[in-house]
Parts: structure tokens; C-alpha cells; sequence
């Protein structure tokens, strides 16, 4: 018997769609873990700079039979899997099975639309060499929130003036810049009350620097959710999180970006 999840609730299978839609820039092939109670991605960037994680739960899903609640991984080509989705009408539900110890994965997009032809995949898995990294919990020195779309803007215009996004933040203010000998500086300066939410330590000073081209890879997620979320500590990685939805907890993409060290 196939393991089989369907995805009728078409806001979710819009985000489903669309989470594929950049997963290429940052690796080529993905393994999806399931278990009884979630889908699960990791994967490292090539450069070995970022870590991304995408978590739904099983109540994201419409149905979830995993055979036996065993679980089980499978590997597939991230550029493949966005041709499919990208072929989606808006109307079309998503539902997809395959065996355990299969070779393929059978995708279909179903609608009662008789003027949208419903549509039917096979999609050929493989065998990819990956070991799950652990991740630990962070203390974090500050908890930023501000809306994705005036981050991902910010993000695009940065990437004018240099390849370095440079985080310092205090008490009073949030300032982001980006820099360069041959196109001189873009400084943003955000007051707290602009802000979403913003947390910091008392007395904390951050000055921390990221790429500028994984950030903007990651403001193309921006659409996904009305909010982004950072979490800073000087010296460890900055992470950022997308909720994915405000009724069901759990529903998250996260990414880990290793800080840039001064020479």
C-alpha cells in the first residue's frame, strides 16, 4: 500500500506550490522526511553557509496516511519538483502517494473545473547521501519582527551597493546597510516603533554581518507570510523564520546563516 497525502485546502496548496518554488537556489536535491506527525525538509546550501528546514505538521494536510506510521525519506530533484507544481491551476487540490521502497512519486492536480484538465505526474526518486544536522536551541540576544514585504524590498535595493548585509542594533534603533568601494553605502535606520516586535537584551550592542545574496534568495519566501522573524546572537548563525500559518502551529520555514568573519 502507497503512503498518501492530500492537500484540498487550495490557500495551503498555494503555499505548498510556492515553498518549492526557490528550494533550487539553495540545493538541488532535497530529501522529504515524513513521520506521524509531520512533513519534514533539510538541506545545506552548497557554499555550506545556510541551513534551511520547512516543518508542516500533519494537520496542514487534508490527509495524512503514512503506511504503518512508519516513517520513511524520500529524495527527489528540487528543480523537477517546482516544474511539476509550477504546472498547477489555482483551482487544483494537490495529492501525491508513493511506496516506502518505491521508485517514483505520483503527483496529481485535481479540480471539478471541466474547463481545467486535471493532471497527472510520475516522478522518478533517488538515493541521496545526507545525514540530519542537530540543531540546537538559541539563547538569542534579540527577537526582531517586521513585515516580509518591506524587508524583501529593503533586501533588493541593498543588493545595489554591495554583497555583505550588514545587522547592528541597540536599545533605541534597528539599522541595516550594505556597502561597497565601487557603489558606495545604503543605510536603513528603523526605530523600534516601526517594528513589529523587537526584544533585546539590556544594555545588548549587535553588530553582525550576513550574504546578501542568501538573504535575498530567502526575502523571495517573503510572499509566503505577512511576517519575518529573526533571532540574533554575535557569533552564531542568524535565524530567520516564516510562519506559515496562524491556526496551526508548527507550520514553519526556517533558515540558519553562518555570520561573515572579519578578516
Amino acid at each position: 500500500m502507497p503512503n498518501t497525502f492530500a492537500i484540498t485546502n487550495l490557500q495551503h496548496a498555494d503555499c505548498f506550490s510556492a515553498l518549492f518554488q526557490h528550494v533550487k537556489l539553495f540545493s538541488e536535491h532535497i530529501n522529504i522526511m515524513f513521520d506521524e506527525e509531520m512533513m519534514y525538509i533539510q538541506c545545506m546550501d552548497s557554499s555550506k553557509v545556510s541551513v534551511f528546514e520547512i516543518f508542516l505538521p500533519k494537520e496542514w494536510f487534508d490527509s495524512y496516511e503514512l503506511i504503518d506510521n512508519a516513517s520513511t525519506t524520500i529524495g527527489i530533484s528540487a528543480n523537477m519538483l517546482f516544474k511539476v507544481l509550477n504546472t498547477r491551476d489555482k483551482k487544483q487540490d494537490i495529492r501525491f502517494s508513493f511506496e516506502s521502497e518505491g521508485g517514483s512519486i505520483f503527483i496529481d492536480f485535481q479540480c471539478d473545473d471541466k474547463n481545467t484538465y486535471n493532471k497527472e505526474f510520475t516522478i522518478p526518486l533517488m538515493e541521496i547521501e545526507s545525514e540530519i544536522m542537530s540543531i540546537p536551541e538559541m539563547e538569542s540576544t534579540a527577537d526582531i519582527s517586521l513585515p516580509s514585504m518591506n524587508f524583501a524590498n529593503a533586501v533588493k535595493d541593498m543588493r545595489l551597493f554591495g554583497d555583505t548585509f550588514n545587522l547592528s542594533c541597540d536599545q533605541e534603533n534597528l539599522t541595516m546597510s550594505a556597502n561597497s568601494d565601487e557603489s558606495g553605502k545604503m543605510k536603513l535606520k528603523i526605530t523600534t516603533d516601526d517594528l513589529t516586535s523587537y526584544e533585546i537584551e539590556e544594555d545588548a550592542e549587535l553588530n553582525t554581518s550576513y550574504s546578501l545574496n542568501i538573504l535575498y534568495n530567502i526575502s523571495l519566501y517573503a510572499k509566503l507570510s505577512e511576517f519575518i522573524h529573526f533571532h540574533v546572537k554575535d557569533g552564531f548563525p542568524l535565524k530567520i523564520v516564516y510562519e506559515l500559518d496562524n491556526e496551526i502551529e508548527g507550520a514553519k520555514i526556517a533558515f540558519f546563516i553562518a555570520p561573515k568573519i572579519e578578516d
